[in-house]
């Protein structure tokens, strides 16, 4: 799994490696927001 971040957006997606699909998505409030929800999410993958 890997995350592609769109920082403009403060958006977050959780991608499956071996098929590329996309497997959970979360629109963030802010930066601080969105740097601790990639905090959460990295200690789950």
């Amino acid at each position: 799994m890997y995350i592609l971040v769109d920082d403009l957006n403060l958006l977050l997606l959780l991608i499956d490696s071996e098929t590329d699909e996309l497997l959970h998505w979360k629109q963030c409030r802010s930066i601080g927001h969105l740097e601790s929800t990639i905090e959460v999410w990295m200690q789950m993958i």
